[in-house]
């Protein structure tokens, strides 16, 4: 092999090992939006509760805007992920509810997924509870 074949080959080898994660988040989240029949402000109420009852730590909330800061407690499978729940009023006996689930780290991604369904089911119970 002549030596310009191998410093392209070890040249392309080495580019091929540094290659950097994604600048881009969306990989990195996951959202999904539900209608619910209730006021917006019974909704915050329940979502408040649906992440203390889940073991999320709130770090940010507004009723005012609906909106919803938390996060997940690290474990074996997550460093953690940090939740917001928007509530927005789509009608006068309607709510619309926004997840966003983001990894604080490109591990176990799919842990965002079943953060969303974890809240939604918890969510719906609460509802049917009250």
């Amino acid at each position: 092999m002549s030596l310009s074949r191998l410093l392209l080959t070890s040249m392309l080898l080495f580019l091929s090992a540094c290659q950097t994660a994604p600048t881009s988040t969306d990989n990195l989240q996951a959202v999904e939006e539900r209608t619910f029949d209730a006021p917006a402000e019974t909704l915050y109420r329940l979502s408040i509760d649906t992440v203390a009852g889940l073991g999320w730590a709130v770090s940010d909330s507004d009723p005012s805007a609906g909106l919803i800061e938390a996060g997940t407690p690290a474990t074996m499978k997550s460093f953690g992920n940090q939740v917001t729940v928007q509530i927005t009023a789509s009608a006068p006996e309607k709510s619309l509810v926004k997840v966003t689930s983001r990894s604080r780290r490109a591990v176990r991604l799919e842990m965002n997924k079943t953060n969303i369904t974890q809240f939604y089911q918890a969510l719906s119970q609460n509802l049917a509870d009250r």
